[in-house]
């Protein structure tokens, strides 16, 4: 469980070469940070807030590009909660997340897609 008062940061994989498969990474990160805003949580989704920026002006897509603002919003965060599809290992800005929410002593949680903790590793 998440205390109600912790920021989260919220990740899930993006980069992909076909721009319809970022579009739907897009739409299903984006409707379980609609559910974690209607419980009342601060979250954060990096992909929620770049990918309409990265498409519209052609910003670059990948992790090498938004790496330094990552890292900026997973020190911000107390929580950084991913969202991992089938393949998400394979992710280099999910798996560059996991590291420096670890090496910063986060509590990290994975989550379905109904936005639920199927699990948990607190570093209290």
């Amino acid at each position: 469980m998440i205390d109600i008062g912790k920021k989260i940061y919220l990740a899930t994989p993006y980069s992909h070469k076909d721009k319809e498969v970022r579009q739907q990474r897009y739409e299903k990160i984006t409707e379980i940070t609609s559910l974690f805003m209607s419980k009342g949580y601060i979250v954060f989704s990096p992909i929620t807030y770049a990918h309409p920026i990265s498409d519209k002006y052609e910003l670059p897509k990948d992790w090498l590009f938004w790496e330094r603002m990552g890292r900026a919003f997973v020190s911000w965060s107390d929580v950084v909660a991913i969202y991992a599809p089938e393949g998400y290992k394979n992710s280099v800005g999910v798996m560059a997340e996991l590291d420096i929410a670890s090496k910063l002593n986060k509590d990290i949680v994975m989550i379905d897609e109904l936005g639920e903790i199927i699990q948990e590793t607190n570093n209290d």
